[in-house]
């Protein structure tokens, strides 16, 4: 992701010549609105570069945001540590 259009266009056909599958959005991080932007699909003839509308950025740079998010779960358990009796009579716990 880039706010620059013209660093995002360059980074879109990096990844194309590298054959590379990606898409790089057009767009502001901080705001998190993208304007637009490039997805590369590898192939066997060297890749293809396709134009992703504003719309579909959006959509995309949003369900990003959403994976990395933590998703709640269960708790864990506690652990019991056991406490023992040392050499001299008096109880030790290994934390």
């Amino acid at each position: 992701m880039d706010l620059d259009r013209t660093c995002a266009k360059m980074a879109a056909l990096n990844m194309l010549w590298r054959n590379v599958d990606s898409t790089i959005i057009w767009g502001d991080t901080l705001r998190l609105k993208g304007r637009g932007g490039w997805a590369t699909v590898s192939t066997i003839l060297g890749g293809q570069l396709r134009w992703l509308p504003e719309p579909e950025a959006q959509k995309l740079l949003e369900d990003s945001v959403r994976k990395m998010q933590p998703q709640p779960g269960p708790e864990p358990a506690p652990v019991i540590v056991p406490a023992r009796e040392g050499k001299r009579g008096q109880f030790e716990m290994d934390l």
